[in-house]
């Protein structure tokens, strides 16, 4: 073999043994890279995994509920349409002397009624305010009992044939979706009362407190602390709120604040 021919070899030996440095390089990188990566998706992953481990071992405080519950507006009343089944309406306290509905006194506790007849729940009619009806899910409002979980509340659009654009109240419970119509015709104050409520995550974590055989109803933070165990109630730190249960009544029996 020739000089040349050694020197030709000896080139090509280098270029192969520099090429196969650079490529065990780039290989470095790229484990180094993907180690990092890893590295921060399982801190991210154990860091979210401990907050929601936390979570579930300290559930809100009384005065935390207290405050989340007081820190709601009321709404006007908008009543006029009718309490069948399905439909979903604002709870509100009643007065203690009159045991009358307080006017425009709703916050954020709803009630939605079942598989009722008609003339069981006319006499709600005149006093409570209906801001939607239940399009799907009404097989999972029955079957629900105290205790049951309201894990979270979303707004979405929807489209409804000649209706066009309309708006859908969605509750995830554990026993199912409920999707619900909002009425923002008949009741505009009302729904947009809902919607301010849920996107600011108002409604989440709640449980359903109240199932009789016409009725469920959810939307107070303290009154699910209630129903998950007994607590030491503290006054309230704003005068003139409510804490105590807030019921629509069965037929012939006026709501009542303890």
């Amino acid at each position: 073999m020739g000089r040349a021919q050694k020197l030709k070899q000896q080139r090509k030996e280098e270029e192969l043994k520099r090429k196969e440095a650079e490529r065990k390089d780039t290989y470095r990188r790229i484990t180094l890279v993907v180690g990092i990566i890893l590295v921060m998706a399982i801190t991210v992953f154990l860091v979210l995994l401990v907050n929601y481990l936390k979570k579930q071992e300290e559930p809100m405080t009384y005065e935390e509920a207290l405050a989340l519950d007081q820190s709601v507006s009321t709404v006007q009343d908008e009543v006029g349409v009718s309490n069948l089944p399905g439909a979903v309406g604002m709870a509100k306290p009643s007065d203690p002397e009159t045991q009358e509905p307080v006017p425009d006194s709703a916050t954020s506790q709803f009630y939605i009624i079942k598989d009722a007849a008609p003339e069981e729940t006319a006499f709600l009619d005149s006093y409570f305010t209906i801001f939607g009806e239940v399009t799907e899910g009404m097989d999972v409002v029955n079957s629900l009992v105290v205790g049951d979980d309201l894990f979270k509340a979303e707004i979405r659009e929807a489209e409804d044939g000649e209706a066009g654009s309309i708006k859908e109240w969605v509750l995830e419970t554990n026993k199912g979706n409920i999707v619900i119509r909002l009425l923002t015709e008949e009741a505009p104050l009302t729904t947009q009362h809902i919607i301010d409520l849920t996107e600011r995550g108002f409604y989440e974590e709640l449980k359903w407190y109240r199932v009789e055989d016409f009725v469920v109803q959810t939307g107070s933070h303290i009154q699910t602390l209630e129903s998950m165990e007994p607590v030491e109630p503290v006054e309230p730190t704003q005068p003139g709120q409510p804490i105590e249960p807030i019921e629509i009544p069965s037929e012939g029996e006026p709501i009542e604040i303890p």
